[in-house]
């Protein structure tokens, strides 16, 4: 067992002669063993003998570095050492390579490469992947990168649905959605919607929604630097003059959409469906602070285990 800066490398009993064997020729000693074609001897002592050995898929090579020291003259006389008596340095060093591949392998490697590449970067072409590659290591031509690359149908510029995901970190969208209690009191719900996980951003229970305290829940829901850019909302009369003025302060952009059109705020209106369907209507209410409990134990869940058709069924971690 030898062990060098790579790790712990097993040899057996009978490699250990040859090595032996190298190492005492490559210095200037006399070998017990007369070199072999498996182990010639090198021409030059002063020069770097390289013994390489195939084991399986692992190459190692031995390199022993031969080098005068100064203090080769203080060297005791009667040290039996071979190196000491010479005043000579031996360094050997064992290193694992990797495998080689065979050329089917590589080609149909770099062929995959080129494919995904393609794939994933629709507006790149031939000449762009090709340099990526040879960034990698891989020194192909380009006609060779224009010959496998995808061949796509259509033009290639993005979609409607891929231009508008670009933009839905900067996108919020606001609803309020009524739950009457167990004295058939009317509670309204105040949710706000970030459009980039779908996750819900802030909400609020109330009796009676004024414009000035949704102005207050807006402020609380994007504190400093975090409102968004736009902010989808209905016409409902209670975004009054004091909300939008206080909207704007903010530096949003506030988007209403057209009257009696609740598609156009189609991601709100699911959450609020999803809310009843799943949470509000297996319970009764019995008054405000209960539906604010029932309210955070489902935004909890929302934002954290829920799955999502549009994001491939995967939670909002």
């Amino acid at each position: 067992m030898i062990e060098t800066d790579g790790g712990v490398h097993k040899t057996t009993v009978r490699d250990f002669p040859r090595l032996l064997a190298v190492a005492r020729t490559a210095v200037g000693g006399e070998s017990r063993s007369a070199p072999s074609a498996e182990c010639p001897a090198p021409q030059n002592p002063e020069a770097v003998a390289v013994f390489r050995r195939r084991s399986g898929a692992v190459f190692l090579d031995l390199l022993v570095l031969s080098e005068c020291l100064e203090g080769a003259r203080d060297c005791s006389a009667g040290d039996g050492h071979p190196l000491a008596s010479r005043g000579l340095a031996c360094v050997v060093a064992l290193e694992i390579q990797e495998p080689r591949r065979a050329p089917e392998d590589r080609h149909r490697i770099v062929r995959d490469l080129i494919r995904q590449m393609c794939r994933d970067n629709p507006l790149w072409g031939a000449p762009r992947i090709h340099g990526e590659l040879l960034k990698l290591g891989y020194d192909i031509a380009q006609s060779t990168v224009s010959k496998y690359c995808v061949r796509r149908r259509g033009p290639p510029s993005q979609g409607w649905k891929t231009f508008l995901q670009n933009h839905a970190d900067g996108i919020a969208s606001i609803d309020l959605f009524v739950v009457p209690s167990i004295i058939f009191e009317c509670l309204y719900v105040f949710v706000v919607l970030g459009h980039r996980r779908r996750q819900i951003v802030w909400f609020a229970v109330t009796r009676h929604p004024t414009a000035e305290w949704l102005s207050r829940q807006i402020t609380e829901a994007f504190p400093w630097d975090a409102a968004p850019a736009i902010l989808v909302r209905d016409n409902d009369k209670a975004f009054g003059t004091v909300f939008r003025r206080r909207v704007v302060a903010m530096g949003i952009r506030d988007h209403p959409v057209t009257p009696r059109s609740p598609w156009q705020n189609g991601y709100v209106e699911r959450l609020i469906g999803s809310v009843r369907r799943e949470c509000l209507d297996h319970m009764i209410i019995f008054g405000e602070t209960h539906l604010r409990r029932a309210m955070a134990a489902y935004a909890d869940y929302y934002n954290s285990a829920c799955t999502h058709l549009s994001y491939l069924l995967t939670p909002n971690f």
